[in-house]
This record gives C-alpha cells, sequence and structure tokens, in this order.
C-alpha cells in the first residue's frame, strides 16, 4: 500500500505536467502556424512572431493603400496608377493626418469587404 502511494505521487504530477506541456506546446503550434513563424524549433518559431506579425502590418498597410486606389480610381475614373504620392512636413503633416483620420467610415466599410485571412495569406506568397 505505501509503494502504491509513493509510485502515484510520482506518477500523477508527472502526467499533470506531460499536460501541461501538450497544451503549451499546441498553442505555440497554433500560434506560430496563424503567422507562418519561421524556425527550426518551437523557441525559435515563437521568437520570430513578433517580425512576421510586423510583416502582416506592413503587408495590410500596403493592401489597404491599394483597395483605397482603386476605389478612387472607379469611383472617379481617374487613372492613378502612375500617382507619385507626396507626404507633407511640418503644419501640412498634421492637416495630412487629420484627412487620413476623416474617411475612417468609408475604410471600415471596404475592410468588410475584404477578407482579413486572404490578406494574410498573400502576405505569405508575396515572399
Amino acid at each position: 500500500m505505501q509503494f502504491q502511494l509513493l509510485f502515484d505521487d510520482f506518477l500523477f504530477p508527472s502526467l499533470a505536467l506531460e499536460s501541461q506541456f501538450q497544451a503549451l506546446y499546441t498553442a505555440a503550434a497554433t500560434a506560430t502556424k496563424s503567422v507562418n513563424a519561421q524556425g527550426k524549433t518551437v523557441a525559435a518559431r515563437l521568437q520570430d512572431i513578433p517580425n512576421r506579425i510586423q510583416e502582416i502590418a506592413g503587408h495590410g498597410i500596403h493592401h489597404g493603400a491599394t483597395v483605397a486606389l482603386a476605389v478612387v480610381q472607379t469611383m472617379s475614373g481617374n487613372y492613378f496608377r502612375m500617382l507619385q504620392p507626396i507626404f507633407p512636413q511640418g503644419e501640412a503633416r498634421e492637416e495630412f493626418e487629420e484627412l487620413v483620420d476623416e474617411p475612417d467610415g468609408i475604410a471600415t466599410v471596404i475592410s468588410d469587404e475584404i477578407h482579413v485571412g486572404n490578406v494574410i495569406n498573400n502576405a505569405f506568397t508575396d515572399e
């Protein structure tokens, strides 16, 4: 009987630890896979997540600008493919920032039409 208690004390914490390890490993695998993190080990892929998030955000900004230009070109009938953007400085920059903030409602409508999963997947196909 005393051997069984010692064995149970050893076995059950070990099983609990193994269960926690498996849950952590599964969560790490899900997180790294969702952003296509790179690395040979789980630790390396976890450390790559911030890089991948930055890449996805940059791709999202690029995609958003592309969609916005496509919508404006379609609505106005003007050709914007050769547009050379100029970003103002100083006081004019503040006015520019206000202008960027104003069409937030329109951007929400546009973003509702664009599937986020496709934007994320496209970030990885450009590599």
